[in-house]
């Protein structure tokens, strides 16, 4: 077992983010293992994009700490987050509108010759290669400006996979994306899960929670955490209710399978009894 697959992916630590009188995250805690896919839910303002920036190394916290693979993160610019290999694709988009695709897929780090003149054709070949295997198409040359929101949302989260992250974070990948682009997108965090790639994502969107996690975390397995005062979690199965229907098995399976039937103890059942009175 290497070094860094006996650590914690991330561990967060008592974080705390506060904006003026304005307390974003309150004594978060809570560990990812490597190689996992995991959703943050939750209502607006719980603090989750500003979670997101804390791991990206935008913002200090104001207290606790952050590591990743056991190192501490540093803050202020994201070039210290992505040196301990974590990406972002931000819900607030980061691509410059008036640069060309392939210009966005290559900042901050195009790559340069022995003359310092970037090598625009390698880095082309390059990019095209990446974007075939995500398994869309794009105009390189075409201006971030003039695309669709929806391909711009998926150039975004190309660059970040480009790089090669070991934590990928995803901010509301799907705000716009719809149909065979969320399809998509859970393809990509299937092979990158695969390939041992660390995902957190932050979503609104149950069905694409069951879709995209490919596996069910058992609570007793995690490590004690505290949640914002008077803030639901909707993320841990402690703080989660579970609003299914509870279907009746003590009746015979015809009667059960018979059109129509509907249990009195199911959600339908009890509207029409609503309805009726």
């Amino acid at each position: 077992m290497t070094e860094h697959s006996a650590l914690p992916a991330i561990e967060i630590d008592g974080i705390g983010k506060a904006f003026g009188a304005t307390v974003a995250l309150d004594g978060v805690s809570f560990r990812i293992a490597p190689g996992s896919v995991h959703a943050l839910l939750g209502e607006n303002g719980a603090g989750k994009s500003t979670l997101v920036k804390l791991l990206s190394g935008l913002v200090r916290p104001s207290a606790g700490h952050i590591r990743v693979f056991g190192k501490e993160i540093g803050y202020g610019a994201p070039r210290a987050a992505h040196a301990l290999g974590v990406q972002t694709a931000f819900q607030e988009m980061t691509l410059v509108r008036d640069l060309s695709v392939l210009d966005n897929m290559l900042l901050p780090y195009a790559p340069v010759g022995v003359s310092g003149l970037i090598r625009r054709n390698a880095a082309r070949k390059a990019v095209r290669r990446h974007i075939d295997e995500l398994g869309f198409s794009v105009d390189l040359d075409a201006e971030v400006s003039e695309l669709e929101l929806s391909v711009r949302q998926k150039i975004e989260i190309a660059r970040a996979v480009y790089r090669k992250p070991r934590i990928l974070l995803l901010d509301e990948p799907t705000s716009t994306l719809a149909g065979r682009d969320v399809d998509w997108l859970g393809d990509i965090i299937a092979r990158l899960k695969a390939a041992g790639t660390t995902i957190v994502f932050i979503t609104h969107r149950m069905r694409e929670v069951r879709a995209f996690l490919r596996h069910a975390d058992d609570p007793e397995e995690r490590p004690p955490h505290r949640h914002r005062a008077g803030r639901r979690c909707f993320g841990c199965r402690r703080h989660r209710k579970d609003h299914r229907p509870q279907h009746r098995t003590d009746l015979p399976a015809q009667a059960r399978r018979r059109p129509g039937f509907r249990p009195a103890g199911s959600w339908r059942a009890r509207s029409q009894g609503r309805a009726q009175a």
